[in-house]
Protein backbone atom coordinates (compact mmCIF):
# COMPACT_ATOMS: atom_id res chain seq x y z
CA UNK A 1 0.00 0.00 0.00
CA UNK A 2 1.17 3.53 -0.68
CA UNK A 3 -0.55 4.96 2.39
CA UNK A 4 -1.89 3.47 5.60
CA UNK A 5 -4.56 5.39 7.49
CA UNK A 6 -5.39 5.03 11.16
CA UNK A 7 -7.98 6.72 13.38
CA UNK A 8 -6.57 8.22 16.58
CA UNK A 9 -8.09 6.72 19.72
CA UNK A 10 -6.76 9.35 22.12
CA UNK A 11 -5.18 12.80 22.16
CA UNK A 12 -1.51 12.84 21.20
CA UNK A 13 1.19 14.93 19.56
CA UNK A 14 2.84 13.74 16.36
CA UNK A 15 5.57 15.71 14.63
CA UNK A 16 4.72 18.76 16.72
CA UNK A 17 1.04 18.64 15.73
CA UNK A 18 -1.86 17.94 18.03
CA UNK A 19 -3.82 14.80 17.18
CA UNK A 20 -7.34 14.53 18.61
CA UNK A 21 -9.47 11.41 19.11
CA UNK A 22 -11.18 10.58 15.83
CA UNK A 23 -8.55 12.30 13.67
CA UNK A 24 -7.28 10.30 10.70
CA UNK A 25 -3.52 9.90 10.62
CA UNK A 26 -2.01 9.06 7.24
CA UNK A 27 1.24 7.08 7.15
CA UNK A 28 3.00 7.47 3.77
CA UNK A 29 4.64 4.07 3.30
CA UNK A 30 6.31 5.09 0.03
CA UNK A 31 7.88 8.16 1.67
CA UNK A 32 9.07 6.17 4.71
CA UNK A 33 11.08 3.88 2.46
CA UNK A 34 12.79 6.86 0.83
CA UNK A 35 13.36 9.13 3.82
CA UNK A 36 16.94 10.42 4.18
CA UNK A 37 16.70 10.44 8.00
CA UNK A 38 15.86 6.72 8.03
CA UNK A 39 18.03 5.39 5.19
CA UNK A 40 21.47 6.10 3.78
CA UNK A 41 21.10 6.60 0.00
CA UNK A 42 17.37 5.76 0.15
CA UNK A 43 16.89 5.64 -3.63
CA UNK A 44 19.76 3.19 -4.18
CA UNK A 45 19.02 -0.51 -4.61
CA UNK A 46 20.86 -2.00 -1.62
CA UNK A 47 19.20 -5.22 -0.46
CA UNK A 48 22.08 -5.81 1.98
CA UNK A 49 20.73 -2.99 4.14
CA UNK A 50 18.13 -5.50 5.39
CA UNK A 51 20.70 -8.16 6.39
CA UNK A 52 20.81 -7.01 10.03
CA UNK A 53 17.18 -6.63 11.10
CA UNK A 54 18.19 -5.20 14.48
CA UNK A 55 19.90 -2.25 12.77
CA UNK A 56 16.63 -1.13 11.13
CA UNK A 57 13.99 0.88 12.96
CA UNK A 58 10.93 -1.36 13.26
CA UNK A 59 8.66 1.24 11.71
CA UNK A 60 11.00 2.44 8.93
CA UNK A 61 9.95 -0.29 6.49
CA UNK A 62 6.29 -1.33 6.42
CA UNK A 63 5.53 -2.98 3.07
CA UNK A 64 2.56 -4.87 4.56
CA UNK A 65 1.64 -2.50 7.36
CA UNK A 66 1.99 -3.60 10.98
CA UNK A 67 0.07 -4.64 14.06
CA UNK A 68 -3.39 -6.18 14.16
CA UNK A 69 -4.27 -4.76 10.73
CA UNK A 70 -1.19 -6.06 8.89
CA UNK A 71 -1.91 -7.33 5.37
CA UNK A 72 -3.61 -10.72 5.62
CA UNK A 73 -1.52 -11.99 2.69
CA UNK A 74 1.89 -10.86 3.99
CA UNK A 75 3.19 -14.30 5.00
CA UNK A 76 1.92 -15.92 1.82
CA UNK A 77 3.41 -13.17 -0.37
CA UNK A 78 6.84 -13.52 1.25
CA UNK A 79 6.81 -17.33 1.00
CA UNK A 80 5.68 -17.15 -2.62
CA UNK A 81 8.42 -14.63 -3.47
CA UNK A 82 11.15 -16.81 -1.94
CA UNK A 83 9.96 -19.92 -3.78
CA UNK A 84 9.65 -18.15 -7.14
CA UNK A 85 13.00 -16.38 -6.81
CA UNK A 86 14.81 -19.54 -5.70
CA UNK A 87 13.34 -21.48 -8.63
CA UNK A 88 14.08 -18.80 -11.22
CA UNK A 89 17.59 -17.97 -9.97
CA UNK A 90 18.60 -21.63 -9.85
CA UNK A 91 17.65 -22.06 -13.51
CA UNK A 92 18.52 -18.75 -15.16
CA UNK A 93 21.06 -15.94 -15.16
CA UNK A 94 19.31 -12.57 -15.46
CA UNK A 95 20.91 -9.48 -16.99
CA UNK A 96 19.22 -6.06 -17.21
CA UNK A 97 18.50 -4.81 -20.73
CA UNK A 98 20.59 -1.64 -21.31
CA UNK A 99 18.51 1.52 -21.64
CA UNK A 100 15.45 -0.08 -20.02
CA UNK A 101 16.00 0.86 -16.37
CA UNK A 102 12.77 0.49 -14.39
CA UNK A 103 11.09 3.68 -13.19
CA UNK A 104 8.89 3.41 -10.10
CA UNK A 105 5.25 4.41 -10.34
CA UNK A 106 2.72 4.46 -7.50
CA UNK A 107 -0.68 3.03 -8.45
CA UNK A 108 -2.13 1.75 -5.17
CA UNK A 109 1.12 -0.22 -4.85
CA UNK A 110 4.61 0.59 -6.06
CA UNK A 111 5.48 -1.04 -9.38
CA UNK A 112 7.89 -0.53 -12.27
CA UNK A 113 6.41 1.57 -15.07
CA UNK A 114 6.60 -0.57 -18.22
CA UNK A 115 7.86 -3.62 -16.33
CA UNK A 116 11.40 -4.81 -15.65
CA UNK A 117 13.30 -5.71 -18.81
CA UNK A 118 15.77 -8.58 -18.38
CA UNK A 119 17.56 -11.07 -20.59
CA UNK A 120 17.35 -14.62 -19.23
CA UNK A 121 19.99 -17.23 -20.05
CA UNK A 122 20.12 -20.82 -18.78
CA UNK A 123 22.25 -21.04 -15.62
Amino acid sequence: AGIISRTAQKKDTLGGREILPGDTVMIPIYALGRHHQLWEAPDAFRPERFADRKAIDRYAYLPFGDGPRICIGASFALQEAVIILATMLSRFKFTPVPGKEPEPVMILTLRPDGGVWMTAEPA
